[in-house]
């Protein structure tokens, strides 16, 4: 059976219905002023907690490795090679996966051999809609995020100001000659594409809601 998921932003934690799914992913692949506070988290009573990290720095790697060893936390979504290397080697009893940021970034600079053999013995992939097909037809377990695929995003985000954080996890529509489909989050864009695809292969789906609220 295919596992259900649901993001949620911490803004809305309050407003998604999430006991109806069976993994609560909660952070950001994009942005490390997104991540939880310590005392958000211990607040949290899903018994199947997955943080979602993005490129890292110091401080904020810290802040990471705090989060893992005092609370409930089962699993670790991965995109900063370094926090990679350092729980691997420490050999954390928190199941990893590798975030759409990190397989992007890797499989155009050493290609997918070589990642093969870098990415042993972890939970599963996160991929999305955009994902080379190359690159999935050699995954074995894949956690699909619909229906938001992930195109790029910056670290110098437009709405940080004076070391606050004041954007909203909000999926924006945007005039784009590329596609009627572009949408901003933050400081990252995506594509809209609610089809499922490579079914064979799905371990989970990770939804990203569009201002669900309870009752809606």
């Amino acid at each position: 059976m295919i596992e259900k998921a649901v993001i949620v932003p911490e803004n809305d934690f309050n407003n998604i219905d999430y006991k109806k799914y069976d993994f609560l992913y909660i952070g950001s692949e994009f942005c490390q002023f997104k991540i939880p506070k310590l005392e958000h988290i211990k607040k949290i009573t899903h018994k199947n907690i997955v943080l979602l990290t993005p490129i890292i720095t110091d401080n904020c790697f810290k802040n990471i490795i705090k989060i893992l060893e005092t609370t409930s936390v089962k699993e670790i979504t991965v995109n900063d090679m370094g926090l990679f290397y350092f729980l691997t080697k420490n050999k954390t009893k928190k199941k990893i996966n590798i975030g759409r940021v990190l397989i992007s970034n890797l499989s155009k600079s050493i290609g997918w051999g070589k990642l093969k053999k870098i990415f042993e013995n972890i939970e599963a992939y996160e991929i999305d809609n955009t994902t080379e097909p190359g690159i999935i037809k050699n995954l074995t377990k894949i956690n699909l995020h619909i229906p938001f695929s992930y195109l790029t995003h910056t670290r110098n985000c437009a709405f940080k100001a004076e070391g606050n954080c004041p954007c909203a996890d909000r999926y924006i529509k945007m005039k784009s000659a590329i596609s009627k489909n572009i949408f901003l989050n933050s400081n990252a864009y995506f594509l809209y594409d609610p089809q499922i695809k490579n079914k064979r292969k799905i371990k989970r789906i990770v939804y990203h809601i569009l201002n669900q609220r309870k009752g809606q």
